[in-house]
């Protein structure tokens, strides 16, 4: 990330104004979402929009392309074409014939759809940083087809692997670690680290932040902490220094090296995908599931919100 902010600093992006029918269709889009809508609806829009923002990706990649991390040059990848996606979309039909790509398959859904369930446990490695396919390599497996490729090239390709740590701290290898099982445990960010702070945390201690960040990993909101009450010039300071800050669970905001009384501003050092901060529902922020930090409606009283898809964790009691 420091690299690619040091490659983007003084990079102006403005998109080619298109003709008065597509920007008047375009003004009317205020998100993504509403943009592929209008798409969807005209062909011609589609194309226009595209057109108008040639020059920005072209610019993007030919700054990026000048970046090198370790030596390596960056390398930008380019969207997957129609044809692309119709192939992709031809091979999961034939997973799963009920699939269909105006439908969106979410989490909740997926037990609705055995073959494709069938398939993510049986061919697929899926970890938090990557997602891995690759065939049992059985002529007679019903839920995969036999491998096209020769059996001696077939059965010498293995899943990537996952970090493993040695006695000294550091990780092993990638050539010592491919062909062996791993499992994802020691990701750097499922550590263990310090949950402390340098006072103990009280919802005076929050409410005098009122300011949450959100991590990029796991998606968990975590609380601010500080001594001292800011003042409203001093949360816009600090809103605009975080506002573009890539947060992962456990990183300390000292390393901003904010001005003044934002240095003692301090976020709890707990690791990704640990549950929601119980200050949290203290101070009476919007209700969240505890474990995943979706929002939740129904509140019992004497427990803290899970959703529907948590609801088969353990329950913990106020």
């Amino acid at each position: 990330m420091s690299t690619l902010n040091l490659g983007l600093q003084c990079v102006g992006l403005m998109r080619e104004k298109g003709d008065d029918e597509f920007e008047k269709e375009a003004s009317k889009c205020n998100s993504l979402t509403s943009l592929r809508e209008t798409a969807k609806k005209d062909p011609n829009f589609k194309s226009a929009a595209i057109d108008s923002l040639s020059h920005v990706k072209s610019l993007l990649v030919q700054v990026l392309r000048r970046l090198k991390l370790k030596d390596k040059t960056f390398t930008p990848f380019f969207p997957a074409s129609e044809i692309d996606i119709d192939t992709l979309w031809n091979e999961a039909i034939r997973v799963d014939s009920t699939l269909n790509r105006e439908e969106s398959i979410t989490t909740k859904k997926l037990p609705g759809k055995k073959d494709l369930n069938a398939f993510l446990q049986h061919c697929c490695t899926r970890r938090h940083y990557s997602f891995q396919i690759k065939k049992c390599g059985s002529d007679s497996c019903t839920i995969c087809r036999p491998p096209r490729l020769p059996k001696q090239v077939f059965n010498s390709l293995s899943v990537l692997p996952d970090p493993v740590p040695t006695e000294d701290g550091h990780y092993k290898s990638f050539e010592e670690l491919l062909g062996t099982p791993t499992d994802g445990s020691f990701r750097p960010s499922l550590q263990k680290v310090k949950k402390t702070l340098p006072f103990s945390a009280s919802i005076q201690h929050v409410k005098n932040v009122d300011m949450m960040l959100q991590c990029e990993e796991c998606s968990m909101w975590r609380l601010l902490y500080s001594r001292c009450k800011l003042t409203r010039q001093e949360k816009v300071d600090l809103n605009d220094a975080v506002e573009d800050l890539a947060f992962t669970c456990g990183a300390p905001i000292q390393d901003l090296h904010l001005p003044g009384r934002l240095n003692d501003v301090y976020t709890r050092q707990i690791h990704c995908e640990e549950p929601i901060e119980k200050l949290y529902y203290t101070a009476k922020y919007t209700p969240i599931c505890i474990y995943c930090a979706q929002n939740v409606d129904d509140v019992p009283a004497d427990q803290y919100p899970q959703c529907c898809l948590c609801k088969d964790k353990p329950i913990i009691r106020k």
